[in-house]
């Protein structure tokens, strides 16, 4: 019998098991979900664990609750203070224990402690069922066949395929990006090697599909990077002055 692993991480569900990986076979739902060859993590739910320390997220709840502002379905994971004493604090957003993986948030507050603006959409329901109809080894498949397809990454595939593969399931706005559509949520899984960015998916549950891949190869550089914060929730500063009316992407 093999053995498996199961870790509880948070308390979000998360298990450390071998799934399979057919190369030659197109169609996922064909694929066996009882087999065992490769790792994976499994994320689901909000975690019970904050990324940042309680005097952060004690400044966080007088901003909001000075400014009438909900901490309602949010994960806060960032804090930054700028040169000029703004504050920029980062969340993401779960709705029915699933991370709305297209809609993180930026909450802008100046240096006396007024809410200035916000980058990202509040979501206050969805109505697509969470019960994913995908099984893991549909999902890592999917990833994998287009790791292989991707020109950076295909020398990797097998490093990848003997690593460990995290899948995170939430939602994911097909119309995330374009202006002044409206909100069309699926199911979707986030995967990508753990401990690691680049490369990932993002995977249409329902439709068993490809949403986007991104290999991490850009062939610009941003103008800037905010640097994530340690797990310690120590305060970074920007070295970028910001203007006013600038809100943070």
């Amino acid at each position: 019998m093999k053995k498996v692993l199961f870790l509880i991480l948070f308390s979000q569900l998360i298990s450390c098991e071998k799934e399979s990986f057919i190369a030659d076979n197109e169609n996922s739902a064909s694929i066996s979900c009882s087999d065992s060859s490769i790792c994976h993590l499994v994320i689901q739910g909000k975690p019970d664990i904050n990324r940042l320390s309680e005097p952060y997220l004690d400044t966080i709840k007088v901003l909001f609750s000075n400014n009438n502002l909900s901490l309602n379905n949010l994960f806060f994971n960032f804090f930054l203070k700028d040169d000029l004493g703004y504050s920029h604090i980062g969340c993401l957003q779960y709705i029915h224990n699933l991370n709305v993986i297209s809609n993180e948030l930026l909450f802008h507050f100046d240096s006396h402690g007024h809410f200035t603006g916000l980058s990202g959409e509040i979501v206050s329901d969805i109505k697509v069922p969470s019960i994913p109809s995908l099984c893991i080894g549909q999902v890592i498949h999917l990833f994998l066949q287009s790791v292989e397809k991707d020109g950076f990454y295909i020398n990797n595939l097998q490093k990848i395929k003997d690593g460990c593969i995290s899948c995170e399931l939430g939602y994911w706005d097909l119309n995330a990006g374009t202006s002044y559509a409206q909100q069309n949520f699926t199911l979707a899984w986030r995967v990508k090697p753990i401990n690691s960015d680049y490369p990932f998916a993002l995977i249409n549950d329902s439709k068993k599909s490809l949403i986007f891949f991104d290999d991490g190869i850009r062939t610009s550089s941003p103008l800037f990077k905010i640097p994530k914060p340690n797990t310690d929730g120590r305060i970074h500063k920007l070295v970028t002055v910001f203007a006013d009316s600038l809100l943070l992407p």
